[in-house]
């Protein structure tokens, strides 16, 4: 028989489960909408938006936390340095995502995406001290192998925005390790809140420097920006508290 204790920790690995699967679900949701709007504005422009509306869903969820109300409704940060150095990561992040979306299929940018459990696991062994048994370095191997195959270094059909979405998992690992630093008593929607708005300044300047922006053309568009923005903020918000 199981004891309390490890059905409860069975418990809490199930949610977190579920609660990654509909992170990636609602991101893979945005690259579905990044896709789209790409065609008529800047990839720097779709970050800045994704950033601006990404902030509702987290501060929504702040605003209806009771234990945050009974907390004081504090929204000072002690190491909010760490949360604006996330939020650095994840404009690299972003930048190079929305560049792959633009040069490669859909299919290709996912697929290189996954790279990034891969990252996760090599950092964690330096950066939070996790101990990460030969199982999981298998399967990080094998996973490695199978990016190097979608790649296809050295062949006729490689080219260097296959690049890009590798970086984009580089800078989304390291702000996944970066929120395993931040004390655990900050909530995760205030985490979320200062990283993004970090990650909205990094991406209205890389805007402002690389790209002229387009004015929207239309409610339709509004509406999917909106809700681009908003899938990516929850998308994420699901990875932090997992």
């Amino acid at each position: 028989m199981t004891s309390p204790s490890q059905d409860t920790s069975t418990t809490i690995l199930l949610r977190a489960i579920l609660i990654v699967m509909a992170g990636i679900f609602l991101l893979t949701f945005m690259g579905v909408l990044v896709r789209i709007l790409r065609e008529t504005y800047p990839v720097t422009e779709l970050a800045a938006f994704r950033n601006l509306f990404g902030m509702l869903p987290p501060a929504l969820i702040l605003f209806g936390s009771a234990a945050w109300h009974a907390g004081g409704r504090s929204l000072a940060m002690r190491q909010w340095w760490l949360a604006a150095l996330r939020g650095l990561f994840v404009t690299f992040a972003q930048l190079c995502f929305y560049m792959a979306l633009t040069r490669l299929e859909f299919a290709t940018v996912s697929t290189l995406a996954f790279a990034g459990p891969m990252i996760v696991t090599a950092l964690s062994v330096p950066v939070l001290g996790d101990r990460v048994g030969p199982w999981r370095w298998a399967a990080v191997t094998i996973g490695f192998a199978g990016v190097i195959l979608v790649m296809q270094p050295g062949g006729d059909a490689f080219t260097y925005a296959a690049l890009l979405p590798i970086g984009a998992a580089v800078g989304y690992s390291c702000s996944a390790v970066t929120v395993r630093l931040i004390d655990r008593d900050v909530p995760s929607p205030l985490v979320n809140i200062y990283s993004t708005f970090a990650t909205l300044i990094g991406a209205s300047v890389l805007m402002l420097i690389l790209d002229d922006p387009v004015a929207v053309a239309s409610w339709r568009d509004m509406g999917l920006i909106v809700i681009m923005g908003s899938s990516g903020g929850l998308g994420v918000l699901c990875l932090i508290i997992a």
